[in-house]
């Protein structure tokens, strides 16, 4: 508590912030002892403020040190939390750490490994035609769809808002084009959401070695071959000829 600056200016040059003042108040923030920071109010007139105010700027302090300490308690369980809601599947964040690692597994043992990248056909169609609660539903529904068509050594993954990702470890170009054909036929003849949806899924297929030699390269050559699928009518399965692979000029030909 500095009533005066002038009385105090070793104090008040300690606590300042980016202007001088004249008065102040600087009270901690703090949780379990822990030190979070401080609130700082101050004035540019001397005696601004009464030493009773020290008290109820601590009670406010006290309270907002609460909703920092839990504010950062919240984001630390985001990070920890790697499945995302919505679908069932991984987060893209955690799907990625562990394609990566599948790929230099891949490498390491000179397997071969495929990545596929699915799309719900009309997706936009069906947010507006059965509402957004449905629509998310359906996305839960489809993702545990895949998830029960995998096996435990792949991983599936949230690409984008109605795109799913899956990384099919231990697997050439034909079963994974056997596997996106399958997924298809499957998507096509089930009915979602109590039976009232029905819809279709446009997949593109990429595999290791001949698509791509990094995990950025097959996503690339995927996700193109995705837009294939779409531009071919939907409902469809795309993929590339051996060694042939994505790059930033195939992207805009």
């Amino acid at each position: 508590f500095i009533p005066e600056s002038i009385r105090e200016p070793k104090l008040a040059e300690e606590v300042q912030l980016e202007y001088p003042f004249e008065s102040c108040v600087c009270v901690q923030l703090a949780v379990d002892h822990r030190t979070l920071g401080y609130l700082h109010v101050d004035s540019k007139q001397a005696h601004a403020f009464k030493r009773e105010d020290v008290h109820f700027l601590q009670a406010f302090a006290d309270m907002a040190a609460i909703a920092v300490n839990k504010s950062r308690m919240h984001d630390e369980v985001l990070k920890l939390d790697t499945i995302d809601h919505d679908t069932g599947l991984e987060k893209y964040s955690a799907f990625i750490h562990k394609f990566n690692a599948g790929m230099n597994g891949a490498k390491q043992f000179r397997e071969q490994l495929a990545v596929i990248i699915l799309d719900v056909d009309n997706y936009k169609t069906i947010l507006n035609t059965y509402g957004h609660d449905n629509a998310i539903k359906l996305l839960k529904e489809l993702g545990q769809l895949l998830c029960s068509r995998l096996r435990t050594v792949d991983v599936s993954g949230r690409y984008g808002f109605d795109e799913f990702i899956a990384m099919l470890a231990k697997t050439d170009i034909d079963s994974a084009i056997q596997f996106a054909q399958t997924f298809c036929r499957d998507v096509e003849s089930m009915p979602f959401v109590g039976n009232t949806i029905r819809t279709t899924v446009s997949i593109g297929v990429a595999a290791y070695p001949q698509n791509g030699v990094s995990t950025e390269e097959l996503i690339l050559t995927a996700k193109q071959a995705l837009f294939e699928a779409q531009r071919a009518g939907r409902n469809n399965v795309f993929f590339y000829p051996a060694a042939w692979y994505a790059s930033e000029k195939a992207l805009h030909y």
